[in-house]
This record gives structure tokens, C-alpha cells and sequence, in this order.
């Protein structure tokens, strides 16, 4: 359940990101600026990526990364599509498009009678580490989660976890 749900807090990272205000000094205030505020994410991943740029080179190190995004950092060389060591904003859209493409295609998948939405039992078999919580992704308690009721539960415990709640 951690790789999965790092996995999927990475990805609502990089989609809705921001979070960051000011440009950073060094690394290590990024990633406080990072963990501590979730406040600007309508600004989106430009903002985000830039405050993470500390050197202002235009592309992420992978200290840089790391600093900012310490549970997603093995995910580093995944991201680094074209292997040259640094991250550019077209490798983490492309990744962030791969995992979203991937995430819609294992819910499709789950999806057994094809109506849109994961029943508790195609939800348990497709998520076993989360079927206890079931409920909690069933927003609208009508026995069914879809796949915008996954992504709201996912972008709320990142923005719990960013503010330290969770």
C-alpha cells in the first residue's frame, strides 16, 4: 500500500501541485517550503517546479528533487526520461501523463461489469491494502467508487500529509 499510495501521492504532486511560494535558497528550505504549505496549487506545477529549481537552471537535480519530494525520490531515474540526470518539465509531464493513463487503465480493468464504478468487491480485489477503507473512498455512500471519488480521496490525504495532519 505505500508504493502504491506514494506512488499515486507523487503523481497528485505532480498534477496538482504548487504549494511553494518564493524561490528557495537551498534544498533543504525547498523542501520545507514543499512539505509545509499546499496553499498555491492553482498555480500548478510551474510554480512548484521552479521554487524546486534551486540553481534556477531550468531543469531538477536529483538533490533538488529529493529535497522537495522526499517520498518520491526513487522515482527519480522513472521520471529522467531521457537518463541525462536532471528532470526537465517535459519529463515530468510526460511521466505525470503515463501514470495517469496507467491509473485510468487499471481502474477500467477493475471495472467487471463496466458501469464506471468499483463495487466493494472489485474494489478489494484490484486495491487488497485498501479495502478496509472502502468507505472512506465512497464519498457519496452509494456502495460504488469512482474514479473521480479515488482521485478527490488521494488529493485529500496528500493535502493532509502536506499540511502534517496525517
Amino acid at each position: 500500500m505505500q508504493k502504491l499510495a506514494a506512488s499515486i501521492a507523487l503523481s497528485t504532486l505532480l498534477l496538482a501541485a504548487g504549494a511553494l511560494a518564493a524561490p528557495q535558497a537551498n534544498a533543504s528550505d525547498a523542501a520545507a517550503q514543499a512539505n509545509a504549505s499546499n496553499a498555491g496549487r492553482a498555480k500548478g506545477e510551474r510554480k512548484n517546479f521552479e521554487a524546486c529549481d534551486t540553481n534556477k537552471d531550468g531543469f531538477l537535480t536529483k538533490d533538488e528533487f529529493t529535497a522537495c519530494f522526499p517520498r518520491g525520490a526513487k522515482k527519480f531515474d522513472e521520471i529522467d526520461a531521457n537518463k541525462d540526470g536532471k528532470i526537465s518539465k517535459d519529463d515530468l509531464k510526460t511521466y505525470r501523463e503515463s501514470k495517469k493513463e496507467e491509473r485510468a487503465a487499471k481502474f477500467d480493468n477493475c471495472d467487471q461489469d463496466k458501469d464506471g464504478a468499483l463495487n466493494q468487491t472489485e474494489f478489494a480485489s484490484c486495491y487488497p491494502r485498501l479495502a478496509k477503507r472502502f468507505d472512506r473512498f465512497d464519498a457519496d455512500k452509494n456502495g460504488k467508487v469512482t474514479k473521480e471519488e479515488m482521485k478527490t480521496r488521494f488529493s485529500s490525504q496528500f493535502a493532509k500529509r502536506a499540511a502534517g495532519k496525517e
